[in-house]
């Protein structure tokens, strides 16, 4: 499921900065360090290598195309990103 938009990962950065008020900058790791990183973190070998590769892919637009989905199931609009950080961003303060 996704929202109404369709948002690269700076993207969500440059919103949790807007809305937060305090620079969020996204890094992009390659498909081995983020790997290891996850490694490094306790995943097991088989998550951080699907972790690793599903990170490869949806930055490469899999995923991206917004679906009515949220509609169907809800019989409402979906809220946009923003309007999501603005309504939870006591969790990231």
């Amino acid at each position: 499921m996704t929202g109404p938009e369709s948002l690269t990962y700076g993207q969500v950065a440059d919103i949790f900065s807007e809305v937060l008020g305090k620079q969020v900058e996204h890094v992009s790791l390659s498909e081995d360090e983020l790997r290891k990183k996850l490694l490094a973190e306790n995943f097991t070998e088989d998550m951080a290598e699907y972790m690793a590769k599903l990170d490869v892919r949806v930055a490469g637009g899999l995923g991206w195309e917004p679906t009515d989905t949220v509609k169907k199931v809800t019989g409402r609009e979906p809220r946009t990103f923003k309007a999501f950080v603005e309504e939870n961003k006591q969790i990231w303060l």
